[in-house]
């Protein structure tokens, strides 16, 4: 009976110890906003591993997930892949197709880890490595798209006062969160005939992907307009969404005491902080784009690209930042008044456009300085803007020396000692009660595994130590027997 009883624990422990490592392969885009899951999509991501060494994603196959979110979701991916002992790592890139960047490169991983992906269209790549000579590698991409539209965004509007005889410069910002391929469009209404003819509105350029738009109306005001005026200007993103409000826009006669300056000139108002009034102001909105790469001095000179005076200011700024001959650079950027005030006295400074900057040859993502080049500029050390995003406290990512993901040194928030949950897999609590940190990973269930054999292992030779124990004892009862009859 108790032989029976060994052997049966025994088949138990070994079917369950090979079901569990079973590592199920999911592929899962998880729509999160401010930490509350608001829906989710499924996609399987199947790996497999061909016998002529290449490996083969076939599922997802260019696969939309539909998710009803904000815009401001953020899209968690599980990411599993076939275990194979003839590969001895997994890293998987993922680049944002939209924009043209690369989101994560060559990042280890080992099944049931997470990143994250971004709205739109995603390819990822996975890179199975075999041994020192043969990586192994496919790529898929995928569409995270959100159904739920949602309205654009028009910048905060400030009422404006203007005299007769003057121009009203009155601009404003619209973006559409949606980040969709259509261009935003923009209705003032009532289309006062200020000037002989409807408002002009004309986009004054385009940026972020054709998704955020600058507009303005310039209309020129006779006394036949003196009084007010409510407009209300709306922005429309072609898919249902719109924001609209109402401004005011008052135009003073000219014997108006605030328009009884000697002179007077164009008034503007900007959406979201303009400025100006009435006796005519203008004043400037500076809009300014990235800084340019980074330029030695002494080159400069020499192709006649700065002049003398160009050339010793930019000396004496990389003698306060402390640059050698060598690294001493200059970099400028182009900033633009939107308001065209063309004033003899600026109102508002425009901001620095030449600056010292640290000098390279071959600007690049690992040169480890903070420098621009390929159209923008790192936000730190290699890092940001035309390279990988930077490590972070929030990123999903354990990195930068962190002792969990997001949490322990340099992150403000302490790693939390994780307890074994009544949903977790059985072989995962039974390695978290032997002392094993989270998360559990491949090689840890393979050592788990191992021990489980050893227990195994263990149990087979108690069984036959009892079954040589009873045989010994049953012979013993024959021979004292024999005896017995002799």
């Amino acid at each position: 009976m108790r032989e029976r009883t060994f052997l049966w624990a025994i088949f138990i422990l070994t079917v369950v110890f090979f079901s569990l490592l079973n590592i199920h392969n999911d592929f899962a885009i998880i729509s999160q906003n401010t930490g509350n899951v608001v829906d989710s999509g499924f996609v399987d991501l199947t790996v497999n591993l061909e016998t002529n060494d290449t490996i083969n994603i076939t599922s997802p196959a260019d696969n939309g997930v539909e998710i009803s979110a904000t815009y401001n979701a953020t899209y968690e991916v599980f990411l599993n892949a076939t275990n194979d002992t003839a590969v001895t790592s997994w890293y998987y890139s993922l680049n944002d197709d939209l924009h043209g960047t690369l989101v994560y490169q060559n990042i280890s991983f080992t099944p049931n880890t997470t990143f994250q992906a971004v709205r739109w269209q995603n390819t990822l790549t996975v890179i199975g490595v075999k041994n020192s000579t043969t990586n192994l590698t496919d790529s898929v991409t995928f569409n995270v798209s959100v159904v739920a539209n949602t309205n654009p965004i028009l910048s905060t509007l400030v009422d404006q006062e203007v005299c007769e005889g003057s121009k009203i410069n009155y601009s404003y910002y619209a973006e559409d969160v949606d980040e969709h391929e259509n261009t935003l469009t923009s209705i003032v209404n009532p289309s006062y005939d200020l000037s002989s003819s409807p408002f002009d509105i004309a986009s004054m350029g385009v940026t972020d992907y054709n998704r955020t738009n600058f507009y303005i109306f310039s209309p020129t005001l006779t006394s036949s307009h003196v009084g007010n005026h409510t407009l209300n200007i709306s922005v429309l993103d072609g898919d249902g969404g719109i924001d609209q409000q109402n401004v005011t826009v008052e135009v003073l006669g000219i014997s108006s005491s605030s328009c009884s300056t000697p002179s007077s000139s164009d008034g503007d108002a900007g959406g979201g902080g303009g400025g100006g009034g009435a006796g005519g102001s203008c004043t400037e909105i500076w809009a300014c784009g990235s800084w340019d790469e980074c330029v030695n001095v002494e080159d400069a000179l020499s192709f006649g690209i700065l002049d003398e005076e160009g050339y010793n200011f930019a000396k004496e700024l990389c003698v306060f930042e402390d640059y050698g001959e060598e690294i001493c650079g200059y970099q400028t950027k182009i900033c633009d008044d939107v308001n065209e005030c063309n004033n003899d006295y600026v109102a508002k400074l425009q901001p620095d456009s030449f600056q010292a900057c640290y000098f390279v040859e071959d600007p690049s993502c690992s040169d480890g300085v903070t420098n621009c080049h390929d159209g923008s500029c790192e936000l730190l050390i290699d890092c940001g803007g035309p390279c990988n995003a930077c490590a972070t406290c929030s990123d999903g990512i354990q990195n930068q020396g962190e002792a969990g993901i997001d949490c322990g040194s340099p992150c403000a928030f302490s790693c939390d000692i994780e307890e074994p949950s009544d949903t977790s897999p059985f072989i995962s609590k039974f390695l978290l009660v032997l002392g094993f940190k989270s998360p559990i990973t491949f090689e840890k269930l393979i050592f788990g595994g191992i021990i489980l054999s050893g227990l195994m292992i263990l149990l087979l030779i108690i069984y036959w130590l009892l079954v040589y124990s009873r045989v010994k004892i049953l012979l013993g009862k024959i021979h004292y027997k024999k005896n017995r009859r002799r």
